[in-house]
């Protein structure tokens, strides 16, 4: 019986340290789908960030009350560091002897702020110990047989749609409910849309070692070659980001683009496999 732990993040930008991340919210759903807790808290803007022009050109200025909001809250809200020892808590404190799945929509861009404003830890041993976080995005991208092309305005052209049911919270940029849309979402698509793909990616992903992939493959594929392929993706995201060391301008879109070609690849081996 797994839980999943979404979580979601708003920003001023793509910068980790030009831009400042705005709010944090976080949903535990159980095993059955419930919503258990959210977690959701503005932080303070760090002294030395702005407001990207991009960002708001693009995103703020389409959700002017969501804007205008989240400029009197960050003034008022508490320091970064507060903020996050007290997410931190509240994680250790709900998933408390609970088998956990961390998802985010996006990990490739929401992982990587809640990473930088942790300081001291990771992601990965969020939960006290180590766990590798899942790309729901990615994931979905995968079940939904996307294809990856290069002059489709969203990269990806999906083969099939995948239908949701309609639940109690929007996904309105508010990042508690985001979150909480999420992980719903991810729920529903493991436990009725895809779930035996689904329980084998979980186990793997729920080892508590970074190996486990290849222990805890599907049966029924060939596990060195799938094995072989992630190792392969994974070195080259790897590559790509130190790569990108130093070098601010849309960073992020380049890594979030490969990190769910990757992730979405990884998938489709598996269901066809």
């Amino acid at each position: 019986m797994t839980y999943l732990l979404a979580i979601d993040v708003e920003t001023t930008g793509q910068g980790l340290r030009t831009n400042f991340m705005t709010c944090i919210g976080a949903a535990l759903i159980s095993p059955e789908g419930k919503v258990l807790g959210t977690f959701s808290e503005y932080l303070q803007q760090p002294s030395g960030t702005v407001w990207e022009k991009r960002c708001i050109d693009e995103f703020w200025s389409k959700h002017q009350n969501l804007y205008l909001d989240t400029l009197e809250h960050v003034v008022r809200a508490a320091p970064v560091e507060e903020v996050m020892a007290r997410f931190k808590k509240w994680v250790l404190d709900v998933t408390r002897d609970k088998k956990t799945l961390i998802v985010f929509d996006t990990a490739g861009f929401d992982q990587a702020w809640v990473d930088y404003n942790l300081g001291d830890t990771s992601c990965m041993y969020l939960l006290g110990y180590f766990e590798c976080p899942f790309d729901i995005a990615s994931y979905m991208l995968g079940v939904a047989q996307a294809e990856f092309d290069a002059s489709s305005k969203k990269s990806f052209v999906k083969a099939k749609a995948i239908e949701f049911p309609k639940w109690d919270v929007d996904h309105d940029h508010n990042p508690a409910n985001d979150a909480t849309v999420t992980g719903l979402n991810a729920w529903w698509v493991m436990t009725h849309v895809q779930p035996n793909v689904t329980t084998n990616l979980i186990t793997a992903c729920t080892q508590n070692a970074p190996t486990s992939l290849e222990h805890h493959i599907v049966p029924n594929i060939d596990q060195k070659s799938t094995v072989a392929k992630f190792k392969s993706l994974e070195k080259q995201i790897l590559d790509l980001i130190a790569s990108l060391n130093g070098i601010n301008k849309r960073w992020a879109d380049i890594a979030v683009l490969k990190y769910e070609e990757a992730t979405m690849a990884i998938v489709r081996s598996i269901m066809t496999s």
